[in-house]
């Protein structure tokens, strides 16, 4: 359901939409940076830290995935 947040917004609360906009758009940097709106919508939903602590998991979850592409590596492929 989080793939499809945004065709869904009766699922999610406005916090946690907030949330799942924040990491699109910090998710795709690339694309425009995280336009003001957005990061408006979260820093109204969560206060300093909080926003903080969301802007760290948004950042070592992308860090995660880049390291997996990579080096192409599968989660649960490990064949140690």
């Amino acid at each position: 359901m989080v793939a499809v947040w945004q065709e869904a917004p009766h699922f999610f609360t406005e916090r946690e939409q907030a949330a799942l906009a924040l990491t699109d758009a910090v998710t795709r940097l690339a694309d425009a940076g995280v336009p003001d709106t957005v990061y408006g919508q979260a820093a109204a939903h969560f206060d300093d830290e909080e926003l903080a602590q969301l802007l760290a998991l948004i950042l070592t979850i992308n860090t995660w995935n880049r390291i997996a592409l990579a080096t192409a590596k599968r989660a649960g492929a490990d064949e140690r």
